[in-house]
């Protein structure tokens, strides 16, 4: 790490040690962009937002799109900053059992049939903090119930790149056709928190 922030440092600081764009960085975006096509997500640089990592894109979509009161799905147990982030403004955060095949999907149909609900939070790859992956039937019956209740799922990937062993699964946003998934990833799980 070092030595590529010395290189480059010595390449770009003069224009990195600057105010930059309200933008974020246009090598960022683009290496993202790269990235996220290689796992099926199409997506323009335009579309992408850079934060502090997920914590802060969690309060991001929460101030933008849910209400004090209303209802957010996340799997039980969750990231426990999820909480964090939900609590204070008094959402209603409704979970819904993980079992060895992620999310129990017939628990989620019962919720968004009973209860209208503002987001799904899920983290379909080593999810926190069971460690159970879903499977590709599984994420694309997600996909099915979030098209038909017109429900956005925000996708949680930070564990994503941590597979060692077996197949990768496509990101839920890969496979979305309805346009429905918020995609999160951060560096941190990979590289180190203050990244």
């Amino acid at each position: 790490v070092r030595r590529a922030a010395d290189a480059v440092l010595r390449r770009e600081g003069g224009r990195l040690l600057q105010y930059g764009s309200s933008d974020d960085y246009p090598p960022l975006k683009n290496y993202l962009q790269a990235r996220m096509r290689r796992d099926g997500i199409a997506v323009e640089p335009d579309e992408l937002m850079i934060t502090n990592g997920c914590q802060q894109s969690l309060d991001l979509l929460r101030r933008a799109l849910v209400a004090p009161g209303d209802a957010v799905v996340s799997e039980n147990p969750t990231y426990t900053g999820l909480w964090q982030v939900m609590e204070p403004p008094g959402v209603r955060l409704i979970g819904v059992p993980v079992g060895e095949r992620g999310m129990d999907l017939d628990v989620l149909e019962a919720v968004l049939e009973q209860t209208k609900v503002k987001l799904i939070f899920a983290s379909p790859n080593f999810q926190n903090p069971t460690g159970r992956t879903m499977p590709l039937e599984a994420r694309q019956r997600l996909l099915e119930l979030a098209t038909r209740f017109q429900t956005p799922v925000v996708e949680d990937d930070i564990y994503g790149a941590l597979r060692y062993a077996g197949r990768d699964l496509p990101p839920l946003k890969a496979l979305d056709a309805a346009g429905l998934v918020i995609y999160l990833n951060s560096f941190s799980k990979v590289g180190f928190p203050g990244f």
